[in-house]
């Protein structure tokens, strides 16, 4: 009787620390490596998957690491025993795969793992609307019992809450960035060929950036999401400046520089941090790392290092994009300009995660090319 107790009461305990553990996390991918993590050790099997409905394609999807690569692996909603589990509106429990003419292996083929039994159970947000599923694969010794769907059960609560929490967050998150895209859109609008695309690669060029220098996730994040509005204070440019085809005369060129100022004072006072940096991108972008940009002649590291990543960014993308004052530049022929203002214009260690990644850099700048032949093919 006192084993039992120790055993209830180490699993009641596993449950607490479970819900307190994913209860806490907002971002869909960390909570889901939490949740697999977590059920597997508590279930005693090989795997464990969040899955998740995404409602704009009719699919569920899944993150996991498959070969030491984290990969995201979606199937049509209403497939497979995870659909099914879904639609019936019960937990399934497979002992024998091989003998349940259920069950089909196309997950297995996705995934690389064989599947000998498996535990299915839907999840669900407050208002009870599916969200998505826990899938527990391979006890690793025997197979699912009845205690093992009880404790699922018991867990799913937990997980249903999580998720749709970070679902919600996520779409809050969503819905903050695409105002912040559209704030972007405005000032790029009027010298811009191709708007969207030139927002697109500030902000990923960006990140490939900071990626290869090894920034901290969440810095990551807010680069990706801040880069966009570094132009901002465009705005307030007058057209006869800011679209003039020639070279600008000295107090063109001085009124031109008010844009960093403008778009600090526009993003001032933020209280959000992805604010807060877009602010110091908005004011710093055009500094030099020798101390011969504006607005303020900074040197060095006194020029913050989210300017000084986005500083090599901006100017690759503005260097290969078409402007009504020149045309554009081959990729490797600004390639080679970043390299030479090493020191001068851009710190040398960002360079040097530019040129590491270029060929990452590369491949967005493809992008464009791909997009610009399409729309020739179109308008033919």
């Amino acid at each position: 009787m006192g084993e039992q107790l120790k055993f209830l009461e180490s699993k009641l305990n596993s449950l607490i620390t479970f819900g307190q553990s994913v209860s806490r996390e907002t971002e869909l991918a960390i909570l889901s490596q939490k949740i697999s993590s977590q059920v597997t050790e508590m279930l005693g099997c090989e795997r464990c998957l969040l899955f998740i409905i995404d409602r704009e394609t009719d699919e569920l999807f899944t993150k996991l690491t498959v070969g030491g690569q984290k990969t995201e692996i979606r199937i049509p909603c209403g497939k497979g025993i995870v659909g099914k589990c879904i639609k019936e509106d019960a937990l399934i429990n497979i002992s024998d795969a091989d003998k349940d003419s259920s069950y089909r292996r196309e997950l297995d083929m996705l995934t690389g793992m064989f599947s000998r039994n498996l535990m299915v159970i839907p999840l669900y947000d407050i208002r009870g609307e599916a969200i998505g599923a826990l899938e527990a694969t391979n006890k690793i010794k025997g197979a699912f019992n009845s205690s093992d769907e009880s404790m699922l059960k018991f867990i799913s609560t937990f997980a249903s809450s999580a998720a749709a929490n970070s679902i919600l967050y996520n779409s809050l998150k969503e819905s903050r960035l695409e105002t912040i895209y559209r704030m972007a859109t405005i000032a790029e609008f009027r010298d811009q060929g191709d708007t969207a695309v030139h927002l697109t690669h500030i902000s990923g060029y960006s990140v490939i950036l900071a990626q290869a220098m090894n920034l901290p996730e969440s810095e990551i994040e807010i680069i990706k999401a801040a880069s966009p509005l570094h132009d901002i204070g465009k705005v307030a440019i007058p057209d006869t400046v800011l679209l003039k085809p020639g070279k600008l005369t000295e107090e063109e060129f001085n009124k031109m520089k008010e844009h960093t100022t403008f778009g600090a004072q526009m993003l001032n006072n933020a209280k959000t941090d992805l604010l807060k940096s877009a602010e110091v991108i908005a004011l710093n972008h055009h500094e030099k790392f020798n101390g011969h940009g504006y607005p303020k002649g900074l040197c060095g590291k006194e020029i913050p290092l989210i300017a000084r990543i986005v500083s090599v960014a901006d100017v690759f993308d503005a260097l290969c994009s078409k402007r009504v004052y020149k045309p554009a530049w081959e990729p490797e022929k600004a390639r080679e300009l970043i390299m030479s203002e090493s020191g001068q214009s851009f710190d040398p260690e960002v360079v040097n995660a530019f040129m590491h990644s270029y060929s990452d850099i590369m491949k967005l700048y493809q992008s464009r090319a791909d997009r610009q032949l399409s729309l020739k093919r179109v308008l033919r």
